[in-house]
C-alpha cells in the first residue's frame, strides 16, 4: 500500500452529519467534533446515507437484490 499525502482513509468512522459548503465539506462526528476536508468519498454501499444526504442522485437499474459475503478459514 502508498501513502498519499492528500488522503486518509478512515475506517469504522460514524458521520452524523455531512454539509457540502463552496470551499469544503463539513463533517460532523461523535464527540461534538467537526471536520472541514476538501472532499469525501463515500464508500458506504448503494444505499449511502451520505449519498441520500447530499440529495446526490443514482443512475441505473436500482435495487439489483441482497447480497451477502462470507470470508472464513479452513483446512
Amino acid at each position: 500500500m502508498t501513502a498519499e499525502p492528500l488522503a486518509e482513509v478512515k475506517f469504522d468512522c460514524e458521520v452524523l452529519n455531512i454539509q457540502a459548503h463552496e470551499d469544503c465539506v463539513r463533517l460532523s462526528l461523535p464527540g461534538n467534533q467537526t471536520v472541514d476536508v476538501p472532499w469525501v468519498v463515500a464508500a458506504d454501499g448503494a444505499g449511502s446515507a451520505i449519498r441520500r444526504s447530499l440529495d446526490v442522485e443514482t443512475d441505473g437499474p436500482g435495487d439489483m437484490g441482497h447480497f451477502l459475503n462470507v470470508m472464513f478459514r479452513a483446512n
